[in-house]
């Protein structure tokens, strides 16, 4: 199966939606934030209108270049972004990596200019790649993670060195999908290693990819950020037997650096110190972080092991598991597994221990057991339909667990229950036993202590302080227009996608795969509830960034079955 104008519109709206707040690491930027509205945009027309999105892609038929030479232009243009961007709002001294000179981006566009003229040296070479523009996006992704590594309190310049040059082999090893690769085993004397190269090639990239989150945590391991502070004392107060709501946490900022956001809720006791006296997060971020504090003494480690679980989960969702397709379905699967696992600022939100990885292995996990429930009812023969029902109860009762822990784990989640009622066929039912995993889950510490459960959860959530730092329109009128926007302008984005999608589910517009549909509305509607939020940073837009991922493997996977063509209908 090849590459359709629309595959190729998706994969590059993702790209472009990552390339938007990557290089401001999700703080406001002018232009990073004109970038993330026009693709907000451009997304939802393709949801709006499929007929319109197949006249948008069009256009796309004709990218038929090869990956090294999008990979050394877009080196060219990264370069241009990262020496020429305006300055960024904050004083001066203030973030400096938000618009110094990256001189990694050399190597990078080095590599893509030599790439580049290897192609076009005299000579004939094919190239049969299943799916070249999203090859293509890897390269380019893989280059932007090499400019953009790196934490803020990364302390061992030696394991940074060495990040580095696990990056590059990386990277390396990625150019191996490239077809001329299998070339390269009648030219070299070393062809068995080249061979072995191609054939583990994957496996390697995911053990390098885990290896860096490991030195990740081990050269930056007490970041001052209050949400590793709260989230890992907080998670040693539940093992100690005390309630994580009640806790003072030492605040690892000073009062006057302290985020406006955050200085209200810094405590001074008998000038001994300074606390903060929340812990923010539902119980479910809670629970799901006890195995990394036993493990390893740091909620990180858990992040590291739902990020395992979910490449497992995204090999499943794409149906490319190892030894199950063909070769070249199969690095379609892989290169989205890729495009996953080296995020450009995955080392920026490991190091701050920002829990959007918990919310990602939950989504998928559900995404899966729903694909496979309705790949039976589109497969399954009506004379061994009966037989499956008991099957596909407990596979209702496995999504409706992940859901429920999805819900539990952060405040934001639990507005995508419409969608799921609206889109799911069996979606009601999915609600109430997801509802009913979240009450048993948050119900023990809302009895502990509501007022202090109430406070930390939910009081702080509707704390009226602004960041005008974030990436949203929010900041934006603040800067351009030198006023406030309207409160609750971002309930009311969301909403508008949410009664958007009830009305075409009125009027029976459905998609073939409602997996897919339900994956694609959640991006976008947290999109634009982030747009117009007071508070919106990389970890926020970096959720959505992969739930448009999953629906874009999702969509894979559904034009094998169906023979779809599209996204939507």
């Amino acid at each position: 199966m090849q590459e359709t104008e629309l595959d190729k519109l998706i994969i590059l709206l993702y790209f472009a939606l990552i390339l938007s707040y990557t290089p401001s690491a999700g703080f406001f930027h002018p232009y990073a934030l004109i970038l993330l509205t026009l693709t907000t945009v451009l997304l939802f027309v393709v949801l709006l209108s499929p007929r319109f999105a197949q006249s948008l892609a069009a256009p796309l038929r004709a990218l038929t270049l090869h990956p090294s030479i999008l990979l050394s232009a877009g080196g060219m243009v990264l370069l241009g972004w990262l020496f020429f961007q305006n300055p960024s709002p904050f004083p001066p001294g203030v973030f400096p990596w938000l618009t110094a000179p990256h001189p990694q981006g050399l190597p990078v566009a080095a590599v893509g200019m030599g790439l580049l003229l290897w192609w076009s040296w005299p000579g004939t070479r094919s190239y049969t790649l299943p799916y070249p523009t999203l090859y293509a996006v890897v390269l380019l992704n893989m280059a932007l993670g090499i400019i953009f590594y790196g934490g803020l309190y990364q302390q061992s310049r030696g394991l940074v060195t060495v990040s580095y040059f696990l990056l590059w082999v990386s990277f390396g090893l990625t150019l191996l999908y490239l077809p001329e690769a299998a070339w390269l085993q009648k030219q070299w004397k070393g062809q068995e290693i080249v061979r072995a190269l191609l054939r583990v090639k994957f496996p390697v990239l995911v053990i390098v990819a885990l290896a860096l989150r490991v030195l990740l945590i081990q050269s930056s391991p007490r970041p001052p950020i209050d949400v590793f502070v709260c989230a890992n004392l907080g998670a040693q107060e539940l093992l100690h037997g005390r309630n994580p709501y009640e806790a003072l946490y030492p605040s690892p900022y000073p009062p006057a650096a302290a985020p406006a956001d955050i200085q209200a809720n810094i405590q001074n006791e008998n000038q001994k110190g300074m606390w903060l006296n929340y812990y923010q997060y539902w119980p479910g971020t809670l629970i799901s972080t006890l195995p990394g504090v036993l493990w390893g003494g740091d909620i990180r480690y858990t992040y590291l092991l739902a990020q395992l679980a979910t490449v497992w989960l995204l090999l499943r969702l794409t149906g490319h598991l190892p030894g199950r397709s063909g070769a070249s379905h199969r690095n379609v699967g892989e290169w989205i597994v890729i495009l996953f696992l080296f995020h450009p600022r995955w080392s920026l939100m490991l190091e701050q221990a920002w829990t959007e990885p918990l919310l990602i292995v939950w989504v998928t996990g559900a995404a899966v057991l729903l694909q496979k429930i309705e790949g039976q009812q589109i497969s399954t023969p009506i004379h061994r339909y009966v037989g499956q029902a008991h099957r596909q109860r407990r596979m209702e009762w496995g999504a409706s667990l992940c859901w429920g822990m999805f819900i539990a784990t952060k405040q934001y989640a639990a507005l995508l229950l419409p969608l799921i009622y609206l889109l799911i066929p069996q979606g009601s039912r999915l609600v109430w036993l997801s509802l009913v995993v979240f009450t048993v889950i948050i119900l023990p510490f809302v009895l502990w202590n509501p007022h202090e459960f109430y406070h930390d959860t939910i009081g702080l959530q509707l704390d009226p302080v602004a960041r005008f730092d974030s990436l949203s329109l929010y900041s934006a009128w603040h800067w351009w227009l030198n006023a406030q926007m309207i409160s609750g302008a971002n309930f009311l984005a969301f909403g508008a996608v949410v009664l958007w999608t009830w009305r075409q589910q009125r009027r029976h517009i459905q998609s073939p795969n409602a997996v897919v549909n339900l994956l694609f509305c959640s991006a976008l509607a947290l999109l634009a509830l982030f747009l117009f939020s007071r508070w919106a940073f990389l970890n926020y837009y970096s959720f959505p960034t992969a739930l448009l991922l999953l629906a874009y493997a999702a969509q894979c996977k559904a034009r094998q079955v169906t023979g779809d063509e599209c996204v939507n209908r």
